[in-house]
């Protein structure tokens, strides 16, 4: 958390859990003073018993909103939505919820025939409707940052995304 007054300010950050049936699991914070000028580590953690995975066409998701009290005062709320899932390798296979994924899917770019770079909500949902029709479990979303949006839809839906680090075309000395 950054103070970027003169004086120091005392906050809490606080955190409340909601499950994928939107009921709330939990609300747990930390506090610190924050001294002027400077910028402080906030960590606080939490314990899901027994959590509902997100899996492939399962997209059981959880909801965190934070605030960010100074002086008892919100100045600052975020809300984002997450998915928990246990990922690894086993024997050369991934492997998502101890159930080894075979991904069928597609590689998309954030164009199509008709519209480049710059695809509206309403086209992006067409694709998506596209992809569950075709029974994909799985989108690359290839070779740049696509908009937060198309990773929300995947979440909603339960569809794994390969996404690329966004690094094409330069040149490597």
């Amino acid at each position: 958390v950054r103070n970027s007054t003169s004086d120091p300010v005392n906050v809490v950050v606080k955190h409340t859990l909601i499950g994928p049936d939107q009921g709330r699991i939990t609300t747990f914070e930390t506090e610190a003073q924050i001294p002027a000028e400077t910028t402080e580590p906030m960590i606080a953690s939490t314990t899901i018993n027994e959590p509902k995975l997100w899996d492939i066409y399962q997209p059981n998701l959880y909801t965190v909103k934070t605030q960010v009290l100074v002086n008892g005062d919100v100045a600052d709320a975020l809300t984002e939505r997450t998915g928990i899932r246990i990922i690894n390798m086993q024997d050369n296979n991934f492997m998502l919820n101890g159930k080894r994924l075979l991904s069928r899917g597609v590689c998309k770019h954030h164009q199509n025939e008709h519209q480049w770079n710059a695809m509206v909500d309403e086209q992006l949902r067409e694709e998506m409707e596209g992809m569950v029709d075709l029974g994909c479990n799985t989108v690359r979303l290839a070779h740049y940052p696509h908009r937060r949006f198309e990773y929300s839809m995947a979440d909603e839906h339960g569809i794994a995304i390969w996404a690329e680090n966004g690094l094409a075309g330069q040149k490597w000395d």
